[in-house]
């Protein structure tokens, strides 16, 4: 085959050596255009071909070209992006996806250039949106659409772009697809991209093809025998062309309408072939930042030579309107007099007064992070990876001087560092989770400690001794309790604990002159809840578990709460008259606790003579009040004062004169004593003339390599799943010049990262061009259709009755709606001059709305006040109405025996569909919990151990039923639900409770997302590259759930065609499942036995 394969085939790379000097080399000609012959290159994407002319997606716009290449020609320039084009099948007209009026929409318009017409008006943005996939004719689009899904799911419908009319293909799960010649035969691929970016994933949404031809009885899969990606269906003639990962990477294939004679026509390696179209026997398609084309007949391969004529407005330096949304730490100076933030990935020194604002030397090719003040000196120290690795500088905090590096030569991400009280030391923890000392003048670095603990030293729990000799932290021991360590930095010997093992300690603070120490513990264990008997199976609840306590750290020292009168201090034995060192032997009989009542507090601090915490009581808000407390022998004096409520955060300056308070978007800083600022307005940090500046092509390679750099330091395996990630980086950085939008930089890091095979691997935006204007769609909760005097109610989704607040808006009590009712006017406008009813709903969401309305076979109309939902809201009662229909079937085909439930996540706000669903069913013979459509979280042990419960003996009262002591426990069968989109905590739960004897698994496999995350992983713009830290294995020492999913004991598949008729075969089989079960072993509450006859007979006495 001809073409220049190898221009994709890997390649000598250079060593990991020269890794930064790359990244320099990147920055330098991101900066700068990429110059071709007339013309600058861009980020190919999403092409597609009609004869000789190409269409496709560049700088968020969509371009046209001959398919000889040359300088194209922009036909869109909104501030939003145009995705997804689509050319007729005549070639005049050219369909795509944008969000001009604010929801992601399908538009049209002429290829030759001209207005675009939006042609839906469905209401939903993001994976959600309607996008076109292929045309059946000159005027009928087929296009991917979730509104009509009852499920969160894609299907396939048919618009007539003229009459405005769609039909919806009858298939419950369809995300793409194209008809072959006879107009009759749909080719599509079933399930729809899954988020994660793992490349050669096997999980159970993978995507396979589909066929299914008008009048079948169901659809017929294609590409079963292969366990991977296959997807993209295109005809040409008698073959079926797609794309498939079968040699490990996305690759151009066909085979036969029946599924047969499978051949590969390209064999790039390393690099995805993505989006391909097909037209007249021209397979077009991306593969890195390029265009190419296939020729079929003739076997050829050639990459298209593409220009753009554009002024590449993205790449422009501009200014931030508002850099405090992407402020990323705060610190006071020692003295009180400045304030530090890092903003952006940009240092700035604020005074604490009027003045002026310094933004330290550095541009957007550099991040600066965790800016802090060096005490005894006029500089400031923070990270940066100006060197390609994250390493602690210093510089004047005037802005005037040359910044000069701390440390060198760093192999993992390093961690904030805290420097001593004079100045001299700097302690800081690196994501290997080790403790460091270096002194700043020598250049002497040392490991102090490591924590066992996989993430417990990103933010470290750590503070000085006023003399720079100390340092206490806090550690977690293997039983999870948090003890605090103190370690002398000039003798050096090992930290020694100081804190039981056996309780929590946390939040250490040292006494004005590191004599006494001072922390946080819980230590108080006081359930809320009084008892199990009670609604819901009530559990304990321990509030206020923290009480502030002091350890004597010289020994014999008289407790500075006691008062003078209190006893006596112990008798000085000869020889320690004058004893002032730190004495950490023996510390039994040396903790004091403070005169406080124990309370929710966190983060103890000290100023001069206050100790300083943040309080909140129990509650969903969690609102924290800064609040003192006074170090005083007078009792009198022994309460707390409220120094700010509603603060986010707070620090104390280190000399113990200052108080820097962050509350809402505003900071103050005021005087520490113990009392509110004076004036609150006299306070408030002036941010006015704090100005921030970006180049967005700097800031793209520095993003690049800071999601890089992230993931190598945040993955869960240290060997990168074997991956040679010097090498990936390498690849990838090589595409940094051909970037114009900020959207291209999150392609680029996903293609990047999928290489490491592992889901969870989610990438968002940050800073993106946006538009301002556009407004979102009310939705009416049913599916109508389009008559002659308005809008025909064709569907209604009913909720559970018990929930009021679930119904929607046109079954609600005093609307009341019906199918077939016709929507005649919606606020007076008459719904006859709109193809769609979504057009009279803009901005409607939330809004109470007036619509006319005219029943069948009754005279007159009807006006009713209704509150149009948003696309969340509709989300949302279209899950409710799958929820209640699946119960009702439960409750009818399983005759009152089995209970029914579904999750719809494992995140703590889920933990309310358990309680609802569980609790009402728990003395039910059978239970299915439905754990389809789960997107996950990490309450699994929740659940897991309520259903884990077994009764072991009964009560009995004189009247009344008896019942089982182990309150709500469920004694009968049980069964999960499963298919592909159990999703990450879902498949945790569902494995656990297989593993765990419960129950087995019916459907189909699951998503595969075995490595759990956090949200650390951000970007200088907020956008953010997670990656996956936490593997989960088995007993036996297997990894589980990551990439293959869980596999369900019984396999059942709802089949795309009758689940579109209504038909739910899961369900149906796990009632087959229970009732069997039932007959087999019906579960039965032991009747209780005769009382004992405890009656004596006492024999006869004279």
């Amino acid at each position: 085959m001809e073409g220049e394969m190898g221009d994709n085939e890997a390649s000598p790379l250079p060593p990991a050596s020269l890794m930064r000097r790359c990244a320099l080399a990147a920055i330098v000609l991101l900066s700068m255009p990429v110059f071709g012959a007339e013309g600058l290159l861009g980020y190919y994407r999403h092409p597609s071909i009609h004869n000789e002319t190409i269409v496709f997606y560049a700088e968020s716009d969509l371009w046209r070209v001959p398919v000889e290449g040359g300088t194209a020609r922009r036909l869109t320039t909104h501030l939003e992006r145009e995705r997804f084009p689509c050319i007729s099948p005549d070639g005049k007209t050219v369909a795509f996806t944008a969000s001009y009026d604010g929801t992601h929409e399908i538009y049209v318009m002429p290829l030759e250039g001209g207005r675009p017409s939006r042609i839906t008006h469905e209401g939903v943005s993001g994976r959600r949106g309607p996008r076109p996939v292929s045309w059946k004719s000159a005027t009928e689009l087929v296009y991917a659409t979730w509104y009509f899904a009852t499920r969160d799911t894609h299907q396939l419908a048919v618009l007539n772009i003229e009459t405005g009319k769609k039909k919806l293909i009858p298939l419950e799960q369809a995300s793409d697809g194209e008809f072959s010649d006879d107009k009759k035969t749909l080719f599509f691929t079933r399930l729809p991209r899954q988020n994660s970016f793992a490349k050669r994933y096997r999980g159970g949404l993978i995507e396979n093809l589909w066929r299914f031809r008008e009048g079948d009885e169901e659809a017929v899969p294609l590409t079963a025998d292969y366990d991977g990606t296959s997807r993209e269906p295109m005809v040409w003639k008698d073959r079926l062309y797609f794309s498939s990962d079968r040699d490990g990477t996305m690759n151009l294939w066909s085979m036969t309408l029946e599924g047969k004679g499978l051949v590969q026509h390209t064999s790039f390696a390393g690099w995805d072939l993505l989006s391909p179209s097909l037209h007249n026997g021209r397979v077009v398609f991306g593969n890195r930042a390029d265009i190419w084309i296939y020729e079929i007949a003739q076997n050829k391969l050639r990459k298209l030579d593409v220009r753009l004529a554009s002024d590449f407005d993205q790449k422009r330096e501009r200014w931030v309107s508002n850099p405090m949304s992407y402020l990323n730490s705060w610190f006071l100076s020692h003295d009180g007099k400045q304030v530090g933030l890092t903003i952006r990935g940009c240092g700035y020194v604020l005074p604490a007064k009027a003045g002026r604002i310094i933004r330290l030397r550095q541009d957007s090719k550099s991040r600066t992070r965790d800016l802090r003040f060096l005490p005894g000196s006029k500089d400031v120290i923070y990270l940066s990876d100006r060197s390609g690795e994250m390493e602690f500088w210093r510089e004047p905090a005037n802005g005037l001087g040359e910044p000069s590096p701390i440390t060198s030569g760093g192999t993992t991400l390093r961690h904030d560092g805290i420097p001593s009280p004079d100045g001299k030391l700097l302690a800081h923890t690196d994501r290997n989770q080790v403790l460091w000392m270096r002194d700043l003048s020598s250049g002497e670095e040392w490991e102090v400690a490591r924590s066992e603990e996989g993430n417990e030293w990103d933010y470290i729990d750590l503070t000085w001794s006023p003399d720079s000799q100390w340092i206490a932290y806090a550690d977690t021991m293997e039983n999870q309790a948090k003890r605090i360590f103190l370690y002398d930095t000039q003798k050096r010997n090992t930290p020694v604990a100081v804190t039981t093992a056996r309780l929590d300690s946390y939040s250490p603070v040292f006494g004005a002159e590191g004599k006494w120490l001072y922390f946080l513990s819980d230590r108080t264990f006081r359930s809320v809840q009084g008892s199990p008997w009670g609604a819901r199976q009530p559990e304990p609840l321990l509030d206020k578990t923290a009480g502030i306590y002091a350890l004597d750290l010289i020994g014999g020292q008289r407790f500075p709460f006691a008062a003078s009168d209190e006893g006596e201090l112990p008798p000085v034995v000869d020889g320690k008259e004058n004893e002032e060192d730190v004495n950490l032997e023996n510390l039994d009989g040396r903790l004091f606790v403070l005169p406080v009542e124990p309370s929710n507090y966190r983060y103890l601090t000290r100023a001069r003579g206050n100790l300083y915490c943040l309080y909140s009581s129990l509650s969903l808000s969690r609102k924290s009040s800064l609040v003192s407390f006074p170090i005083t022998s007078d009792s009198a004096r022994h309460k707390w004062t409220t120094v700010m409520t509603e603060v986010r955060g707070y620090e104390i300056s280190g000399d113990g004169t200052t108080c820097l308070v962050r509350k809402g978007d505003s900071f103050y800083v005021f005087p520490a004593t113990g009392k509110p600022p004076s004036s609150s307005t006299q306070a408030k940090l002036s941010l006015s003339g704090l100005s921030l500046s970006v180049s967005p092509a700097q800031e793209w390679a520095q993003m690049f390599r800071d999601a890089w750099r992230m993931h190598r330091d945040y993955f869960y395996d240290p060997k990168m799943h074997r991956v040679d990630w010097d090498a990936m980086g390498r690849r990838h950085e090589a595409l940094l010049p051909r970037l114009t939008t900020r959207w291209e930089l999150d392609h680029l890091i996903s293609q990047m990262v999928g290489e490491l095979s592992a889901m969870h691997t989610d990438i968002y935006a940050g800073d993106i061009r946006d538009a301002t204007d556009g407004a979102s769609l009310g939705h009416l909760g049913a599916q109508l259709s389009k008559v002659e005097e308005g809008f025909r109610i064709e569907r209604l989704y009913e909720t559970d009755p018990d929930y009021p607040t679930e119904v929607g808006p046109l079954l609600k009590a005093g609307v009341e709606m019906e199918v077939g009712d016709v929507i005649i006017s919606v606020d007076g406008e008459p719904a006859t001059r709109v193809p769609e009813i979504g057009a009279l709903l803009k901005n409607k969401a939330g809004r109470k709305v007036l619509l006319e309305s005219r029943r069948i076979g009754v005279g007159g109309t009807r006006k009713s006040i209704v509150t149009p939902l948003s696309s969340s809201g509709f989300r949302n009662l279209k899950t409710s109405h799958w929820e209640y229909t699946r119960r009702l079937e439960a409750e009818n085909k399983g005759n009152g025996e089995i209970g029914y439930f579904h999750m719809r996540g494992m995140s703590a706000s889920n933990y309310a569909e358990f309680v609802k669903g569980y609790y009402p069913v728990f003395n039910r013979k059978g239970l299915i919990i439905d754990m389809r459509q789960n997107y996950g979280g990490n309450i699994d042990s929740w659940i897991l151990s309520r259903l884990s419960r077994k009764p072991w003996m009964y009560w009995k009262t004189r009247t009344g039923r008896p019942f089982a002591n182990m309150q709500f426990a469920f004694d009968g069968h049980m069964v999960v639900l499963v298919d592909a989109y159990t999703i990450s905590d879902g498949e945790a739960f569902s494995e656990g409770f297989r593993r765990l004897g419960l129950g087995p698994l019916i459907g189909t496999k699951t998503w595969g997302g075995g490595i759990w995350l956090r949200g650390a992983t951000r970007l200088m713009d907020g956008g953010m590259a997670r990656s996956p830290e936490t593997g989960v294995y088995a007993p036996d020492r297997t990894w589980i759930i990551e990439g293959t999913g869980v596999m369900p004991d019984m396999v059942v598949d709802n089949l795309p065609h009758e689940s579109f008729g209504g038909r739910d075969a899961q369900l149906e089989a796990a009632l087959a499942y229970l009732q069997k079960r039932i007959k087999e072993d019906p579960p039965s509450r032991p009747e209780p036995p005769a009382r004992p006859d405890k009656s004596f007979r006492y024999p006869a006495r004279p």
